[in-house]
């Protein structure tokens, strides 16, 4: 059964897919798929159907199915939000996105539609005080810096989730 990992990378605009061997965890690159507005945090719903992203530069958050046979990506919609998101995570039970951002000190819950895209306008929304902005999703996703040095492709900050295909 293989696995799928996803990492995004801001400052090109993209989300690279990539399969994992179970055993060795070798990466082995697939594809990118093209994602403009600076695509940042993931959040992968709990039944691994839909990947969730925060998109910094527009700002938003998009879902997108991901094909179970392949790890391919198809876009199923974005809603709008007031700042950049700068992480995103779902609840057990998928049926709610939640999202913080640095700038407002806040945080937000967008439903999750049947269809499994997140929905607007959000059913809660706080603002904390200052530096007092903390989010642990439920099933958090991985950050890595990636290299910036000249050559060095993906460029700039990436965030990572992974998911494990089930059987057909």
């Amino acid at each position: 059964m293989p696995y799928y990992v996803y990492v995004t990378c801001m400052e090109d605009d993209l989300i690279n897919v990539f399969a994992m061997d179970a055993d060795s965890g070798v990466l082995t690159h697939l594809r990118d798929v093209a994602v403009s507005g600076r695509p940042a945090p993931l959040a992968i719903s709990p039944d691994k159907t839909m990947l969730h992203v925060g998109r910094r530069g527009i700002p938003g958050i998009s879902s997108f199915r991901i094909a179970q046979d392949s790890g391919d990506l198809s876009f199923a919609g974005t809603v709008p939000v007031d700042v950049d998101p700068c992480y995103v995570g779902i609840d057990r039970r998928g049926r709610f996105l939640f999202s913080a951002y640095y700038e407002g000190a806040r945080a937000a819950v967008h439903p999750i539609g049947d269809d499994g895209a997140v929905t607007d306008p959000p059913v809660g929304s706080s603002a904390p005080p200052p530096a007092r902005t903390a989010f642990r999703p439920t099933r958090p996703t991985a950050s890595c810096s990636c290299p910036t040095y000249p050559g060095a492709a993906p460029t700039g900050f990436c965030n990572s989730g992974s998911t494990r295909t089930r059987d057909a």
